[in-house]
């Protein structure tokens, strides 16, 4: 009785703990709405949160989720919506998107995104109750509660599922783990009948998770898991079969091709193009060190290297137990193939074995307190109060490892989120379409309900690199050109294509026939993935390879480098360090290195100079009220339509107008379409 109380008390610990930070968070959000609230609630902190609440908005006002894609990645989504089968819909409403539907009174903005925060919390204590399950079948409940603090709250798993995150993400390291937890009960029970009840909850669960995730991969793992339980535990073939049967039957999952993984393409094969992988810029599919990760599901390497001894131990202790929950371990693994991402899957077994580390130590000494046969009955008596305090002090020391004062941002600055909000009233046209990198696709198509066209489920395709490639270009009626053609061609028409020499004829040819309006929005975040655009647009799709520039140092990408500047002899002069412009002759520390320079003030140029085109580097310094900033770049930047267009507010095309303008946060353009 005392230690299944124990196991109550340490279980609601954990549960109220994984409630309470992210609760904690969303409160400091609400204390800072000029920083966090949009529509009238608190903002989300995961680019992808839109795509949900998009959906949950289409549920609300009746629409099919066909109805709501037809939107994304114009014009595909809307050709594919077109030839659409009444009887058949293309795509099926997220369960996350479902639910947050049912929860919010309507489809506004504001009220869908608080009914998103409610869910997050509740399945934050649902996710810690999921993982002390998937302990307690082996046996140990109490190590379950430190699992559950540690791995719920590590780094690798709280940023992904703290305030904000309207993600997936907040329930699928407790579907998977309630899973594997499920088969062993299953596998573990001595009557049949208990059997096939595990069995049926273990199935309805993975059916759950297919639908709430969809990654058929994961279910295979626990199928395997599954079978290796009922052949080592259950003996008996007919059990086995039916069972592995059942569980199929509730989810029918197909086996993937992991060499077909997006994860593992070093570009997009796309018709005979060859397309730069945007994942590749991704930041949670960058690899990390094996310390790194260390670090991120146990707080530290030293903690850490005590998660994987005591984890050592109860497989040796318990093998079939083992291997079978060996996939979850092995997760963090996968770091060296997809990336960061899947660590936290890996978080709760890695704090598991620091618990049974430290409870079988606390039982072994116990057990060493008796040399005399009649103290056996003592010292049991003693053994469950000090297992129970040697769980206590692991969830201690999962708390004091984990970040639990973490504070996630928004995903996006206010200001760019009310400028989205705004566009919807701006743009006039029936025929609308938003042009913005794809960071922003969820988003604005959330709040302002216009065709995008590119966004976070689509950004591998070709309408990544070309718009990357129209912000890169120097000539503004190219640019346009490149993005016309986008809206008319898409990218099934750039597939039409057989050679690079026949599609940028057409690209840059002037539009013919009906081309929607454009809405161009580019923001001061953008600065910021401007590497990360380059390195995309600066790229030929003919060889799959880099385009390095010159006087680049071989790189394919530009950035922004602020400079900090003496301003005495503005605007003749500045020094920057250790580093003196002269911009009456265009000169960096004596040298013919600046290609032009450009004063503007509040994002209109006031001055603008030009030196040497064949010059390395351009200068720009930006005046915001009585504020001076100087930035340095390679001059394909700095003549790039995105930098003249943001930064200095130089329209060089006919058709271009700017339509809403909030310098330094977001300026939206508009490109006028034809009929």
């Amino acid at each position: 009785r005392g230690l299944i109380l124990a196991a109550l008390v340490l279980a609601v610990v954990a549960v109220f703990a994984n409630v309470k930070v992210r609760y904690d968070q969303g409160q400091i959000w609400k204390a800072n709405p000029e920083i966090t609230e949009i529509a009238g609630a608190m903002s989300f902190s995961t680019a992808d949160a839109p795509y949900f609440l998009g959906h949950a908005a289409a549920a609300e006002a009746g629409l099919s989720p066909d109805d709501y894609l037809r939107k994304r990645n114009y014009p595909n989504g809307e050709i594919a919506y077109q030839q659409r089968d009444d009887d058949d819909p293309a795509a099926k409403r997220p369960l996350l998107s479902t639910l947050i539907s049912w929860l919010a009174p309507s489809s506004s903005p504001g009220e869908l995104l608080m009914a998103g925060h409610t869910i997050l919390l509740v399945s934050a204590g649902v996710t810690a109750l999921m993982i002390i399950l998937a302990f307690g079948a082996t046996g140990y409940w109490l190590e379950g509660a430190a699992a559950a603090i540690g791995g719920g709250l590590s780094s690798a798993y709280l940023g992904r599922s703290s305030f904000g995150r309207i993600d997936t993400d907040q329930l699928n390291l407790g579907l998977m783990y309630l899973i594997f937890g499920l088969v062993m009960m299953s596998a573990r029970s001595r009557t049949m009948l208990t059997t096939l009840f595990w069995c049926i909850a273990a199935g309805a669960t993975a059916s759950i998770f297919m639908a709430w995730y969809g990654k058929p991969e994961l279910i295979w793992m626990a199928m395997a898991a599954y079978f290796w339980l009922l052949i080592v535990l259950q003996r008996n073939v007919r059990t086995t079969a039916l069972c592995l049967a059942l569980f199929y039957a509730f989810a029918p999952v197909t086996l993937p091709n992991p060499f077909e993984s997006i994860y593992v393409q070093t570009h997009i094969s796309d018709g005979v193009f060859l397309f730069p992988n945007t994942i590749d810029t991704i930041t949670e599919v960058a690899r990390v060190s094996v310390t790194e990760i260390l670090v991120r599901a146990a707080g530290s390497v030293e903690m850490g290297l005590v998660c994987l001894i005591g984890l050592a131990l109860w497989a040796a202790r318990h093998p079939v137990m083992a291997i079978a929950y060996g996939p979850l371990a092995a997760f963090a693994l996968l770091n060296f193939l997809i990336g960061n991402r899947a660590i936290f899957y890996s978080a709760p077994i890695f704090w598991f074995g620091a618990a049974f580390l430290m409870t079988s130590a606390a039982r072994f000494v116990t057990e060493a307190m008796s040399s005399q046969p009649d103290t056996v009955t003592q010292t049991r008596a003693i053994s469950s109060p000090a297992s129970i305090a040697a769980a206590t002090l692991s969830l201690v020391f999962a708390w004091v490892n984990v970040p639990s004062d973490y504070v996630p941002r928004p995903s996006f600055p206010k200001p760019v989120l009310e400028g989205l909000v705004k566009l919807e009233n701006i743009a006039t046209s029936e025929a609308s379409v938003v042009a913005t990198w794809w960071d922003y696709g969820y988003a604005s198509l959330f709040l302002n309900k216009l065709p995008t066209l590119h966004d976070g489920g689509s950004q591998t395709g070709p309408a990544t690199h070309f718009f990357a490639q129209a912000l890169l270009m120097s000539n503004q009626l190219k640019t346009v050109q490149t993005l016309q053609f986008l809206t008319r061609q898409g990218a099934d028409g750039i597939q039409q294509y057989n050679s690079k020499a026949a599609l940028f004829h057409d690209v840059n040819q002037p539009a013919d026939g009906n081309v929607p309006d454009i809405y161009l929005v580019l923001t001061g975040q953008m600065d910021g993935w401007i590497s990360t655009i380059s390195q995309l647009g600066n790229w030929d799709i003919e060889t799959g390879k880099p385009i390095r520039l010159p006087d680049n140092n071989g790189a394919s990408h530009v950035e922004y480098f602020g400079l900090g500047c003496n301003y005495r002899s503005f605007p003749s002069a500045i020094t920057c360090g250790n580093v003196n412009f002269d911009f009456d002759r265009g000169l960096m520390n004596d040298a013919p290195a600046v290609t032009g320079w450009t004063h503007a003030n509040s994002g209109v140029a006031q001055n603008v100079r030009r030196y040497d085109d064949d010059a390395p580097f351009g200068v720009q310094t930006l005046q915001i009220n009585n504020r001076l900033t100087s930035q340095l770049m390679h001059r394909q930047l700095y003549d790039s339509s995105y930098n003249k267009l943001f930064h200095l507010g130089l329209i060089e095309a006919p058709g271009v107008t700017l339509v809403y303008d909030d310098y330094p946060h977001i300026r939206i353009y508009k490109i006028a379409g034809q009929e």
